[in-house]
Formats: structure tokens, C-alpha cells, sequence
């Protein structure tokens, strides 16, 4: 795992938030930084070195596998009672998409974070096939904090490479930047539900009790997103089941004598 130069700007701006880089701090993973010329303020191999130079002296970092960490304990199970909100600054970058049980992971990470400490998550949220376990849904990762009493204090989507994204679609590769402040002890773990079949299941369940939705979700919404699941897939297959009978009158072989597309 390691901080790479053409995300720099962001963790500027994150390390730069009030009450952000506050002790203690753990990160999960032990974090390189990788060098260039023009990053003296990120001069450091790794983060630990980092945070040090810049007077953190309580700095730790918990990896099941790599010696140079403080801890070695597994994310998929609860942690240690010792860690339950022990830090200020939980930073997990690029860490849990390894971690099988995410839900464990996040609770872990929710629990050792200490009240009106910080939860910062940068996480694939779209592309990055073999990179980890999981790649996730933003939206998940967001309403688990908020439903779990974090404040979002910081939200970006970039590229791989760097670039502000409006909406992670917008890039083959994609990453979550977000920034959460505890606000209260957790009790029991609050599991995020998809907000898509919420509003769509929520109008014809009137007569039972209500389910939970999102704000700004409405009937009218939601009748949308019903008719157009319901509309586009016959017309996907109408259009499929005409282009196989064209291959199969007009196209002797899917490979002789076609004009080769691009993908």
C-alpha cells in the first residue's frame, strides 16, 4: 500500500482539515510514499516517518502481515476492548477492499475511533479488477457512516490518476475520498440498506410498516426506476434476439469476411 504522488492535493487537503491529524492516530496498512521532486512537505518513506517529522509522536499502524507494524491483529474479527476508542485519527487508506468481512472492518474502525475523532475511508468505488476483495458502492460507504453517527466532514471522487470526478462513473477507475467525525458512541451497528429497492418497494408496502428511505426520495421517484427496469430489458432483448437473426441469414462466420470495429 502506498500514498502516490498524484493524489497528494487531497491528502493535503484532508491533513489540513480542523481537528483532522489529531492523537493518537492509527492507519491500517503500512503506508510508502512514493518520491518526486516537488513534494518536500511529503518527504518521508512512509507515513509513519511522516507524521513523526511533523511532531505526532503517538502514531501507530496495525497490518496483520507486515513486520513493521505496531499491530498485527485480523480486521475480520472485533478487536481487542483495549482499542475500542483509543484513537483520534483512524486512517484507512486502501485498506479495507483487502479485508473479507467489510462489515467487521468498518464497525472495527468505527468502534476504535474515540468521540469527535476522525474516520478517513479512501477506497476503489469502481474499476480496479484483481486489485482487492471488493470494490464498493459509494453510496454504501456513506450512509454507513451517517447511519452509525458520523458527520461527513470531506467527500471527493477522483480518477486513479487524480482527477476530480462529479460522479465516479465518469472513470474507468475510480476512488472515494470521505472524511467522517464521530459524534456519539456507537450502540448496536446500524447496516445500510440499498436505497434503490427501498424507494421502489416502499409505496406498494403502505399498508405495512414503513420501510426506511433516503431523503429526497419520493413515489414519483420511484415510479420511474419501477417502469424503467420494467421497460428496458423486453426491448434489450427484442433488439438481441433481431441482431442474432441477421448473423445467422447474412453471416456465414463471426469471423470470415467482417470488417473488424473498434472496441
Amino acid at each position: 500500500m502506498a500514498i502516490l504522488k498524484h493524489h497528494l492535493p487531497y491528502y493535503r487537503e484532508i491533513f489540513a482539515l480542523p481537528g483532522m491529524v489529531a492523537e493518537p492516530v492509527l492507519t491500517l496498512g503500512f503506508q510508502t510514499i512514493t518520491q518526486c521532486d516537488d513534494q518536500l512537505d511529503f518527504s518521508a518513506d512512509n507515513l509513519a516517518e511522516l507524521f513523526r517529522a511533523n511532531g505526532v509522536t503517538n502514531f501507530a499502524t496495525l497490518d496483520p502481515f507486515d513486520p513493521r507494524a505496531d499491530f498485527h491483529f485480523d480486521m475480520n474479527e472485533p478487536v481487542p476492548k483495549d482499542q475500542i476508542e483509543r484513537y483520534q485519527t483512524l486512517l484507512d487508506i486502501g485498506s479495507i477492499e483487502h479485508v473479507f468481512d467489510t462489515r467487521q472492518c468498518m464497525e472495527n474502525s468505527m468502534r476504535m475511533v474515540k468521540v469527535g475523532g476522525r474516520y478517513f475511508i479512501h477506497t476503489p468505488v469502481n474499476g480496479y479488477l484483481y486489485h482487492g476483495l471488493h470494490v464498493f458502492h459509494p453510496q454504501m460507504i456513506i450512509d454507513a457512516l451517517k447511519l452509525n453517527s458520523f458527520e461527513i466532514e470531506y467527500l471527493k471522487f477522483t480518477s486513479s490518476m487524480g482527477e476530480t470526478l462529479k460522479n465516479p462513473s465518469e472513470s474507468r477507475k475510480s476512488l472515494i475520498w470521505i472524511v467522517g467525525r464521530k459524534t456519539c458512541s456507537l450502540n448496536k451497528f446500524v447496516v445500510p440498506q440499498q436505497a434503490d429497492y427501498l424507494d421502489e418497494y416502499t409505496e406498494f408496502e403502505s399498508t405495512k410498516t414503513p420501510l426506511p428511505t433516503t431523503s429526497g426520495a419520493d413515489t414519483v421517484k420511484g415510479k420511474i426506476k419501477y417502469w424503467l427496469k420494467m421497460l428496458c430489458p423486453p426491448i434489450f432483448i427484442k433488439v438481441g434476439i433481431l441482431r442474432s437473426l441477421w448473423q445467422k441469414i447474412f453471416v456465414k462466420s463471426p469471423f470470415v469476411g467482417r470488417t473488424e470495429r473498434p472496441l
